[in-house]
């Protein structure tokens, strides 16, 4: 399929209420449509999927992206405007034969779509909370598994042990050393985790025991590498 160029053009305030030219911008259809990057990273297109509905992969990117924008969580360049030919996100993304990076799709697929849901609960839990009591006070930097946020668990054992604090990540340097632990023990599974966006933006909370195992590990390996060099 030949490789297109899609510029929306901004309608005037009355056909478009609430949408200034300044945010629409224009979409390299040739580009992931999520980063608009180059990397080394190869572009899937969904409507070269072999099953009869090819645009499934567009269904759910449209829904999941809405929903984002609804929650607030929309943090990326992605532009849902230009995204937007008139049709649908959908329709125009099919018929400019939209790709993406599967990392770049991984940060907006169900599975984060749901964190993204469970944290706009506890976050208009807490508003709700601290407006009936202005006076209390509430800590969120390290919290008691006892609590009735079940939601909340370790992220690097998936659990939430009653007999275990959680701790959140509060500093960038914990996300860097982190990254950097699971790329040299070639952790696959953490590293997905870690593509949805930085600890910190993730509030991610931890078992101080399993954060100190990671950073264990990593050293081994160090040690065997220099060993072996």
């Amino acid at each position: 399929m030949t490789s297109k160029r899609f510029k929306l053009i901004e309608a005037s305030d009355d056909q478009r209420p609430g949408i200034s030219s300044s945010n629409v911008e224009e979409i390299d259809w040739t580009k992931c449509i999520i980063c608009q990057n180059i990397t080394d990273e190869l572009l899937q297109y969904p409507t070269s999927a072999k099953r009869i509905n090819i645009g499934a992969g567009y269904v759910t990117l449209e829904e999941n992206l809405v929903k984002f924008k609804d929650l607030q969580s929309l943090r990326s360049t992605i532009n849902l405007n230009a995204l937007d030919g008139g049709s649908g996100l959908q329709n125009t993304m099919y018929k400019n034969n939209a790709k993406w990076h599967k990392t770049c799709y991984l940060k907006f697929n169900s599975t984060q779509l749901k964190r993204a849901q469970k944290r706009h609960q506890v976050d208009t839990d807490d508003m709700s909370e601290n407006t009936a009591n202005r006076s209390r006070k509430f800590t969120r930097s390290s919290l008691p598994c006892k609590i009735s946020m079940k939601e909340y668990v370790c992220f690097f054992c998936g659990s939430n042990k009653p007999d275990e604090n959680l701790h959140e990540v509060t500093r960038r340097n914990v996300d860097i050393h982190v990254r950097q632990c699971a790329l040299k023990l070639q952790d696959t599974a953490l590293l997905a985790k870690l593509t949805a966006g930085d600890l910190v933006a993730q509030e991610a909370k931890y078992h101080v025991r399993c954060l100190a195992n990671l950073y264990r590990k990593a050293s081994r390996v160090s040690i065997v590498q220099q060993i072996g060099e």
